[in-house]
C-alpha cells in the first residue's frame, strides 16, 4: 500500500505503539495528526513527524469529530483511521474483581 499523501489519523499516537505507528507512516510520506489526552505529548510527536496533533478522548464522539476536522482541514479526507488508544487498570486479585466501573471504562474506551 502506497500512504505517500495520505491522511491518517492515529488515536493512541502519542507514545509506545501508535508514537512508532505515526513514525513509521511519516516515513512513508503520510500524513498524519497524532490524536491523544496527553496533549503535550501528541505535540511533541506530531513536531517530531511534521503531522498535527489534538487532544482526544475516545470516550467523547465530539472529540472524534474535532480530530477528523483537524486532519481534513490540514491535509484534506481522511484515508486511515487507527483506533489504537487503549487503557488497562491493574486490580489486586484478577480481572474479575475488577468494579463494574473499571470495566465500564474499559469498555468505553475500547468499543469507541
Amino acid at each position: 500500500m502506497e500512504f505517500t499523501g495520505k491522511t491518517i489519523i492515529i488515536t493512541g499516537g502519542a507514545s509506545g505503539v501508535g508514537a512508532s505507528m505515526a513514525r513509521l507512516f511519516a516515513r512513508h510520506g503520510a500524513h498524519v495528526v497524532v490524536a491523544d489526552l496527553q496533549i503535550d505529548l501528541a505535540e511533541q510527536a506530531a513536531r517530531e513527524i511534521g503531522g498535527a496533533a489534538v487532544k482526544c478522548d475516545v470516550t467523547h464522539e465530539a472529540d472524534i469529530q474535532d480530530a477528523v476536522a483537524l486532519a481534513e482541514a490540514r491535509f484534506g479526507p481522511v484515508d486511515m483511521f487507527i483506533s489504537n488508544a487503549g487503557v488497562a487498570f491493574g486490580e489486586p486479585d484478577h480481572s474479575a474483581s475488577a468494579s463494574d466501573d473499571v470495566w465500564q471504562r474499559n469498555w468505553d474506551v475500547h468499543v469507541m
